[in-house]
């Protein structure tokens, strides 16, 4: 994906297009998008983190999340970190953020001129949206409609561009398919509507020690919501302006298939995703870009001096090793991983930092990771340990992702819980 000299483009509009859980194999679900986006190179994106609130941070600020959230108080972004957007408004950006209601992301509201996430500035302000009552939850429940969806971030960030001159940064983000997967009571009456609100409230109760027959529904509601969400994403797209670079991508993706429903381990369901850009000028490669390196490459394509601060590098085409982070609260679980080009190496430990488990995977062979290599002496197994041992010392990572979490407000701890991360 790497930009030729003619392709740098100073002043020009700049557009990224998260889609929360959107996994890697979801737009070939997706004729609408698909079509919309004919013109966009298609591609795809590692992860540093399987899960939101470690993934911003690499996206926004080419940083892993012990680096830019604070010490003291890891729900808020350190002041000296240099995010994109604050990078580009020294260059004369106008920057604005439209977010659906995602409580891991008001963190980053000082860093936009307009910022709106349904209320939810930052997981410790008092003043998060209360209005958001249990009757609005149950309706929103029995409409099987998410509580903030594509259409609504789409008009608000519509109306910012309609009033703000370029040069301009836009970050849009998408919760239609996030749990709890809501597809719309037109979708919800076809596939069976008292089914899908029994295995709703079952699999809300019981998580993966539901039914099989639940579990079944649970998956099929994600893709009802992709196929939903395909309906409504050119609301999203069309009124981008024609000359922008686009960056369309995941946050992270969505485990469907390893025995749990979620997003918190570190296999591809959950780190590789898809990537679409919309640049003129550009030519795409096969490797994959690691989420580090998209905030350097979009500065790199507007001619913006890159900030000492960050680790990743404008991509150019050559494949790099990634390091995963993931916090798990929900499963009371750590997770640290090296993905090369060709293997992955995944650790687990507890909350008291203590290593429970270990998995290797062949990616050349085994791609969706169905098989581990159990053997220890392993030749690529013991040389990708190496590596992530080489990794966790240099970075000494292992102090840093154990540090306490900070708690929420009441109104943030709702909306987790909401989500299924309570």
């Amino acid at each position: 994906m790497s930009a030729t000299e003619t392709g740098r483009s100073e002043k020009r509009d700049v557009v990224l297009l998260t889609i929360d859980c959107w996994r890697y194999d979801a737009p070939s679900e997706m004729p609408h998008f698909q079509e919309l986006t004919s013109d966009f190179q298609k591609h795809e994106a590692i992860c540093q983190a399987a899960a939101t609130n470690g993934v911003f941070p690499a996206i926004l600020a080419s940083q892993y999340s012990h680096e830019v959230y604070r010490t003291e108080d890891p729900n808020l972004v350190g002041d000296s970190v240099m995010s994109l957007p604050k990078l580009l408004s020294r260059r004369g950006y106008k920057t604005g953020a439209f977010l659906a209601s995602n409580p891991f992301l008001g963190k980053w509201a000082s860093h936009f001129d307009e910022f709106w996430n349904d209320g939810m500035r930052n997981q410790n302000e008092g003043a998060n949206r209360s209005e958001y009552s249990e009757f609005d939850r149950i309706r929103n429940f029995l409409k099987l409609e998410s509580r903030v969806t594509a259409p609504e971030v789409a008009t608000r960030a519509r109306r910012w561009l309609d009033g703000t001159d370029s040069p301009r940064f836009l970050w849009m983000h998408l919760m239609d398919i996030h749990a709890p997967y809501y597809p719309g009571l037109r979708r919800g009456v076809t596939t069976g509507l008292l089914k899908n609100y029994y295995s709703l409230v079952q699999y809300s109760r019981y998580g993966m020690d539901a039914p099989d027959s639940v579990l079944d529904t649970i998956r099929d509601l994600y893709w009802e919501c992709v196929n939903r969400l395909d309906e409504r994403i050119q609301e999203v797209i069309q009124f981008l302006p024609e000359d922008s670079i686009i960056v369309v991508m995941a946050d992270h993706g969505e485990e469907l298939h390893h025995g749990n429903i979620g997003h918190a381990r570190l296999y591809e369901e959950c780190v590789r995703v898809p990537l679409f850009v919309r640049h003129p000028d550009i030519s795409m490669d096969e490797s994959p870009i690691r989420q580090l390196d998209v905030a350097p490459t979009i500065a790199e394509w507007v001619n913006v001096a890159i900030p000492d601060s960050w680790t990743g590098e404008p991509y150019d085409g050559e494949p790099r090793e990634s390091i995963i982070l993931n916090h798990s609260h929900g499963q009371e679980r750590v997770y640290v991983g090296l993905r090369t080009s060709s293997a992955k190496l995944i650790e687990a430990y507890d909350m008291d930092g203590n290593k429970i488990d270990t998995e290797f995977y062949d990616l050349e062979a085994d791609p969706t990771e169905q098989q581990p290599i159990l053997d220890h002496s392993n030749s690529s197994r013991q040389a990708v340990s190496r590596k992530l041992e080489r990794h966790k010392q240099k970075k000494n990572l292992m102090s840093d992702i154990f540090t306490n979490r900070a708690n929420a407000t009441d109104a943030v701890e709702k909306r987790l819980k909401e989500l299924g991360y309570r």
